[in-house]
């Protein structure tokens, strides 16, 4: 699975469903992308 971090809040995982094309084309802007498996 992939979590996105909230940049303000890193503590705070959100579960994102959507790929990793999506994180590259700027889907998800102010948003730091962490990615764990």
């Amino acid at each position: 699975m992939r979590f996105r971090g909230q940049l303000d809040d890193p503590n705070v995982l959100v579960l994102d469903v959507r790929g990793d094309d999506e994180y590259q084309k700027g889907a998800i802007p102010g948003a730091r992308n962490i990615y764990t498996s």
